[in-house]
């Protein structure tokens, strides 16, 4: 299974293109359902309104806000959005968050930076960040707009909103009153550049629809300062935000701003209107997630079983990932050293999916157990117990469905797969005892009730190692280790190369 000549190449899960036409056509969560219960809901609002869409990180949240932005845009609404993640190096998230606001009204509303209430929300954004205390404020007057390495560094939309500007760095220091004027001309201008983008539409566009993604893996300071900016600056008619979170990570950010003493459910609760959780996707439809986003696809695609191999990967890990109720974070940290192992067997290798999957799942579910059971230490009967105490373990271990999965995990640490036969021809023999007998007692029914699902069993599990022979010639050769074995080695290597 090990191929010492095999190149490892990693791999980065990245998100993927959006098709402008059909926005839910790879829609593995099954989120679309979720999109129009939300879409409906954010339709009905009439007042400035900041909405947060709740869901822990690793479960698809940038995968259903760019979609559900499209799909606003195809429906005729006024749909903005920003990563707050990738502007976090840019400093003041007041100067960024508005360069990429007039960037999007510019693109998708032909409202450029010249248009009149455009050019006064971009004046008034420098205003504000500059009396907010902007790092280059105080050298503003001397150091020349274009000229100054911080602004440089901001780019092109931070240097067009500071440009201009220097006739406001003097008196920095001003009044209360003065500082409060400065923020409701803003807000004013802000109104009617919203007005604007909306008057270019139909009537069916109620508001300006701004979603905030990636806001909880941005630096505390960042993340809670644009929060601040938009409860106090853009809560404004015609706007409606839409943030995209995981709740108790940005609780966590608060607790390192403010201290473990504060109140941060109470803190987040004066910016957020109104919560949305995702439902958790199903275990199947969150492996087929995983699947594509760590590119799998393309990989499978130069293998000898190509498809089938990661279909049945999927089947089997999501499988044995909702028997032992596996959380989604440990779905994802289990897929990654899937993706590890996968791309470290050459194409022409067998990877004996079902059991590359059941073993990912079981891996992290238990360690003690899936290494017990990877060396032999544990036999069938201790394994089914240990699946008879899930939820679901009973429903598993009886089902005729799960047959072959079953039968996989029994063969999966077999030494010496010729004691299955074994098996079965001794339970035929007891079996063609009851029939010979002529009549069944009690005992003998109950007997045989035992003994036909453990033949078929051991059976089903026989013939897979007959087919695994026939094409790969790895049995009946006095080898000692297990497949559970050897995917245990190839695991050991993902293992390292994750730091998991």
């Amino acid at each position: 299974m090990i191929d010492s000549e095999t190149e490892i190449k990693l791999r980065k899960h990245e998100e993927k293109g959006i098709s402008e036409d059909t926005p839910w056509e790879d829609d593995h969560l099954e989120r679309e359902k979720s999109a129009q219960v939300l879409g409906r809901i954010l339709k009905t609002i009439e007042q400035p309104f900041v909405v947060a869409i709740n869901s822990p990180f690793g479960t698809g949240k940038s995968f259903f806000v760019n979609r559900l932005v499209q799909q606003f845009r195809n429906e005729g609404q006024v749909a903005l959005y920003f990563n707050a993640w990738e502007k976090d190096g840019q400093g003041q998230p007041l100067l960024s968050f508005v360069g990429e606001l007039q960037k999007q009204f510019s693109e998708h509303f032909g409202i450029t930076k010249k248009r009149k209430s455009m050019k006064a929300v971009l004046k008034g954004a420098g205003n504000i960040a500059l009396r907010k205390g902007l790092p280059i404020a105080a050298r503003v007057t001397t150091a020349g707009f274009l000229g100054d390495d911080e602004i440089k560094a901001m780019g092109q939309a931070g240097q067009e909103l500071v440009s201009g500007m220097g006739a406001l760095a003097e008196g920095l220091v001003e009044t209360q009153a003065q500082a409060e004027s400065v923020f409701a001309a803003f807000k004013k201008d802000l109104e009617k550049a919203a007005a604007d983008a909306l008057s270019k539409k139909d009537e069916v566009a109620k508001a300006v629809y701004v979603f905030i993604d990636e806001l909880d893996r941005c630096r505390p300071p960042y993340a809670l300062e644009l929060l601040e900016n938009i409860k106090h600056l853009f809560s404004v008619p015609g706007m409606v935000f839409v943030l995209s979170i995981d709740r108790d990570h940005l609780k966590n950010s608060i607790s390192t701003i403010y201290g473990s003493g504060m109140d941060s459910e109470g803190y987040l609760a004066r910016f957020i209107d109104q919560n949305y959780r995702l439902p958790e996707p199903s275990h199947y439809a969150y492996a087929g997630f995983l699947f594509d986003r760590f590119g799998l696809d393309s990989v499978f695609a130069q293998r000898r079983d190509g498809r089938d191999d990661g279909d049945s990967i999927q089947k089997h890990f999501s499988e044995l990932s909702g028997l032992f109720s596996l959380s989604l974070r440990d779905q994802e940290q289990a897929f990654a050293e899937i993706n590890f192992v996968i791309r470290n067997i050459t194409p022409k290798r067998a990877i004996f999916a079902p059991l590359l999957g059941q073993l990912a799942a079981l891996k992290r579910y238990d360690y003690r157990v899936y290494e017990d059971y990877c060396h032999g230490r544990l036999t069938w009967e201790e394994m089914s117990q240990i699946i008879s105490e899930k939820s679901l373990g009973n429903s598993w271990l009886n089902d005729r469905g799960t047959l072959f999965s079953r039968a996989w995990l029994l063969l999966g640490n077999s030494s010496d797969p010729m004691q299955l036969n074994a098996v079965v021809g001794q339970a035929n023999e007891r079996l063609n005892s009851f029939s010979a007998s002529g009549k069944y007692t009690a005992d003998m029914e109950r007997e045989r009730s035992e003994l036909e699902p453990k033949r078929d069993l051991y059976s089903r599990a026989f013939e897979i190692m007959q087919a695994i022979n026939n094409r790969y010639d790895m049995f009946f050769h006095g080898r000692s280790a297990s497949l559970a074995k050897l995917i245990f080695s190839e695991f050991e290597i993902a293992q390292e190369l994750s730091g998991n």
